[in-house]
């Protein structure tokens, strides 16, 4: 999957989840490209999942692999490696009740200048990691 350009207040998004019955399962490579290009997204109780396969190339400034911040919603990460290697980009970005759940333990690198590897905020976010291995 490729995701391209846009700008700050409606990125091009490749994938979203919107509603409690919504669920994305990835466990393939999607390459971003453009300022503020996003992967994938989760609304209103949405769910992501990402397997052990799943993996974001970013190639540009300031893009976001998973974003989870409208109405609360929740990631399963299943032990991906990730390399966020672009200038101001972010892998995880949570907000308003999001839930990011480690279901396994995967290598996060930031290699790229001003990089985040997890973002939270609001009230009852969660960084939860279960991990078994």
């Amino acid at each position: 999957m490729t995701a391209g350009s846009a700008d700050g207040f409606f990125p091009t998004t490749g994938f979203y989840a919107t509603g409690d019955a919504a669920r994305i399962e990835q466990n393939g490579v999607i390459n971003l490209y453009g300022g503020s290009a996003l992967a994938g997204e989760a609304l209103y109780g949405g769910t992501l999942v990402l397997g052990q396969q799943s993996r974001v190339v970013f190639h540009d400034p300031n893009q976001t692999a998973y974003r989870v911040v409208a109405g609360g919603g929740i990631i399963y990460a299943y032990g991906s490696n990730q390399d966020v290697s672009t200038e101001g980009s972010t892998l995880y970005q949570l907000g308003d009740g999001a839930i990011l759940s480690l279901q396994r333990l995967g290598e996060i690198t930031l290699s790229g200048a001003n990089t985040t590897g997890v973002k939270m905020s609001g009230s009852a976010t969660l960084y939860d990691m279960k991990s078994t291995s």
